[in-house]
């Protein structure tokens, strides 16, 4: 059900690439941001100049979407994105949608195979920090690894439960 969605947002993130400057490598990035709930396309944006496509749409949804906290997001690129940047003072890309904590699922159209230190260091920090991947060129799935619990913090969970339900 879902992948025929994510298809259709990814064909329109690669049309908000075709408005991106090239890359020294020669390629263009876009991004969209969807509520995963009512499919509504939220903020786009894609690469200019310093600002990159991940941090436009972002910055989009901060300024046009009051109620964004409120939502549930899925975040597209059609590029894995940057885990450093060269200009100070930016932030990487994979650490502004670590920000959005209601974005659940980022949906990325390849691996960034040009860039050594990006090339799937993006995808796991995401991943390493609660995100879902879909990744489009290869239809692979990435989770986040589900934490074990200890004996100790499971005992809390069942002390914490049974005050509750003694008050």
């Amino acid at each position: 059900f879902f992948f025929f969605f994510d298809e259709k947002f990814y064909a329109l993130t690669e049309a908000c690439s075709t408005f991106s400057n090239k890359s020294k490598r020669g390629y263009g990035v876009g991004s969209i941001i969807v509520d995963a709930e009512s499919f509504e396309i939220l903020a786009w944006g894609f690469r200019r100049g310093n600002l990159h496509a991940e941090q436009d749409a972002i910055n989009m949804l901060k300024l046009n979407c009051p109620n964004r906290e409120d939502r549930k997001l899925t975040l597209y690129s059609t590029m894995e994105p940057f885990i450093y940047r060269n200009d100070h003072g930016q932030k990487p890309c994979a650490e502004l949608i670590t920000e959005i904590t209601n974005c659940k699922w980022v949906v990325i159209g390849s691996k960034d195979s040009a860039d050594q230190r990006i090339f799937e260091e993006g995808i796991n920090y995401l991943v390493e920090r609660g995100k879902h991947i879909r990744l489009i060129e290869t239809d692979e799935i990435f989770r986040p690894v589900e934490k074990e619990t200890t004996k100790s913090e499971q005992d809390d969970g069942v002390i914490g439960d049974l005050a509750f339900a003694l008050v």
